[in-house]
């Protein structure tokens, strides 16, 4: 005769709430807690995993808003969370409670996105990338394998410092390639673009072609990648015809061909009477260097 003791039972018992916990969110995957045979450990602050998910309907229950977005088996979401409409999280990847995704995003393998990290719209994240607590990456942002975000600089095991996380702001458009650095407390420009490899320990002015450890400014690009060549601090891009101003350590679009670029105005003052006068110019950005306290953090050149 099979025989089993109250603790056997509490755990079938345990299984069958799961179960319709399940059932009541759509066929969502549930955390068992006490499993391990401990009956009192405490309960997290969300037991709900999702995942499984491929267009499932708009559900909004206990703070859950998801939108039609699509999560692989392997994948979990936990929630409260908000995933737009068309974003595809694939193989592996943890996105922890609190986290905002923005529309049509990919959020590739092995991804882990911590709690309170805010993503735009159309936002590329490559595999195994950790984008911890504090960082904010807004529309059309690209980050490429391996990308690794610091969210303290001095760290140790023994000390406990979540207290002192620094965000660090990725703006519109920017392009932060594989295997990049992003140290904490620092914002990277829009439609700027960080080499492979590179190491940024200070803020990264819109529209500058970072690379090196620690990163340099080496050039300066359009939205669409192309490469600027400045004469007399102005600069038309070959490919797209945008039109640029260089202004104490950076750069400004002035005629936008597009007009969806963030700095865009409507002919900003400039003049294309074969003179390239520029009038009533008015600068609503500056660059503005961080001091830094870590080791060998050399300036911009």
């Amino acid at each position: 005769i099979p025989r089993s003791d109250g603790i056997n039972g509490i755990k079938v018992l345990r299984v069958l709430n799961a179960c319709q916990k399940s059932l009541e969110h759509h066929g969502a995957l549930m955390r068992l807690n006490g499993y391990n045979n401990s009956l009192f450990s405490p309960e997290p602050k969300s037991n709900i995993l999702l995942s499984r998910h491929s267009t499932i309907p708009t559900v909004e229950r206990s703070g859950v808003k998801f939108d039609n977005f699509f999560a692989h088996e392997t994948a979990i979401v936990g929630v409260p969370c908000e995933i737009g409409t068309g974003t595809n999280i694939w193989h592996f990847s943890l996105i922890m409670p609190r986290v905002q995704i923005g529309d049509n995003c990919n959020i590739g393998q092995n991804v882990i996105v911590a709690s309170g990290v805010k993503i735009g719209n159309n936002v590329k994240i490559q595999n195994n990338v950790s984008v911890h607590s504090g960082v904010i990456l807004e529309d059309d942002v690209f980050c490429g394998t391996s990308v690794v975000f610091a969210n303290i600089i001095d760290l140790r095991s023994h000390t406990r410092k979540r207290h002192e996380f620094e965000s660090t702001r990725v703006r519109k458009g920017a392009t932060v390639a594989a295997n990049a650095t992003i140290v904490c407390g620092n914002t990277i420009g829009s439609y700027a673009f960080i080499e492979a490899g590179a190491v940024v320990t200070k803020d990264v002015p819109s529209h500058a072609l970072v690379l090196g450890n620690p990163a340099r400014i080496v050039g300066w690009v359009c939205e669409c990648r192309n490469h600027l060549d400045f004469k007399n601090d102005i600069a038309t891009c070959d490919n797209c015809d945008n039109q640029f101003i260089r202004h104490e350590g950076g750069i400004r679009c002035i005629g936008c061909k597009c007009g969806n670029h963030p700095n865009f105005q409507n002919n900003a003052g400039f003049h294309d009477d074969g003179d390239k006068r520029i009038s009533n110019y008015k600068e609503d950005h500056k660059y503005h260097e961080k001091e830094r306290k870590l080791p060998q953090a050399a300036d911009f050149v």
